[in-house]
């Protein structure tokens, strides 16, 4: 772990540490650390499809609520990064645009590679077009150019980079199949390590001062085994990196103990710090618009929480919890993903996520974007 990165996390964890309140005599004894969560984010990577769409999440009609969010005390905001998409949006362009409306809002920039023209996950990690039919080799220097030119364009507008994260969800790798791991592809491990120790290499190498902190992101939040077996592989081929991610959806990931349980491992067993990277929850399994959306009424929750507004607050809340109770302070917080992705009569602008929201469908805020503004 590189020494910035290092000092700056445990700047953290010691000022979580001592983080209390003075005591109200000198007779009494003094009041016990109140621990706050560091990074409390959102995915705003919709915002330019929402300013497009004339959502009504926009405020008067015109402007993305990039001061709600700060109102509300979040303090980081994910932008997903394309190379070239088809359509436009978050490629650089749209990249820097979004993210110079983060910075003039006072919150910190946290970038997401998915070295991809379109949506990297699981269950598909498709090359950019331009790459499809590079060698390993110049896959490894595109991907290197790639994020340096991206990283140099942001310290060119002089918007500052909190965090970056090398890959999206790669649980079975990325690029497939140079860099694909898992099943057929456990020769690969040596292909994935390069490629991510080339992108950390980049970001390194970029005009900054003091270089972003470095995340590898899965969607194992609720899986011990399968993050254990990931992430002891990384470490095992020497690729150096600050943060574990990790995506926590409950009706996809499992329970809140199976999160639990997974984070206090992975807390007790690497130096890394630990961010919820996309977590989400309904406050109704009622569909605002045609569009057929990700968890409705059969939707197995996984929780005790209410599919409410109450009970999506309630959800954050212990998200928190559970974040908070990891030893030596590992959890700095959680992403809320695509907070903004609200319904619309349009049927280009429809939403699978519009019961998922941290808005209603009029665009009002929900309970739970000021529960996560908290950070306690």
């Amino acid at each position: 772990m590189r020494k910035f990165h290092f000092t700056f996390l445990h700047a953290v964890m010691v000022i979580m540490l001592v983080a209390c309140g003075s005591s109200p005599s000198e007779n009494s004894p003094p009041l016990a650390p109140e621990p706050t969560l560091h990074f409390r984010g959102v995915d705003a990577s919709f915002a330019s499809l929402l300013q497009d769409c004339e959502s009504p999440i926009l405020i008067s009609g015109e402007e993305y609520p990039w001061q709600t969010y700060a109102d509300a005390g979040i303090n980081l905001v994910r932008l997903r990064v394309w190379v070239e998409p088809e359509a436009g949006y978050n490629d650089l362009a749209d990249t820097l645009q979004k993210a110079q409306a983060i910075a003039d809002a006072g919150m910190d920039l946290y970038i997401d590679f998915h070295y991809s023209d379109t949506w990297a996950d699981p269950g598909k990690q498709t090359k950019p077009l331009a790459w499809q039919d590079s060698d390993f080799d110049t896959l490894n220097t595109q991907l290197y150019r790639h994020t340096l030119d991206v990283m140099n364009a942001l310290s060119s507008a002089n918007i500052p980079v909190k965090m970056v994260q090398l890959g999206n969800e790669i649980s079975s790798g990325m690029l497939w199949d140079e860099g694909r791991v898992g099943a057929n592809f456990n020769s690969n491990w040596w292909r994935l390590a390069l490629l991510l120790k080339s992108a950390t290499r980049a970001v390194n190498d970029s005009d900054y001062t003091d270089p972003p902190l470095i995340m590898i992101h899965t969607d194992t939040g609720g899986d011990k085994d399968a993050s254990e077996w990931f992430f002891s592989h990384l470490v095992s081929e020497g690729v150096e990196f600050d943060i574990i991610g990790l995506s926590f959806y409950p009706w996809w990931h499992g329970s809140m103990q199976d999160l639990s349980e997974n984070l206090s491992h992975l807390a007790a067993n690497y130096q890394q710090a630990i961010v919820l990277a996309e977590v989400a929850y309904p406050f109704s399994l009622v569909n605002q618009d045609q569009q057929p959306n990700f968890v409705w009424q059969e939707t197995p929750l996984n929780t005790e929480f209410a599919a409410s507004e109450q009970g999506q607050a309630d959800y954050i809340a212990a998200l928190r919890e559970v974040l908070l109770s990891l030893p030596n302070n590992k959890g700095l917080g959680m992403v809320y993903w695509a907070p903004d992705w609200i319904s619309h009569t349009q049927e280009a602008c429809q939403s699978s996520w519009d019961n998922l929201t941290l808005f209603d469908d009029a665009g009002h805020s929900l309970k739970a974007l000021a529960e996560l503004g908290q950070g306690r």
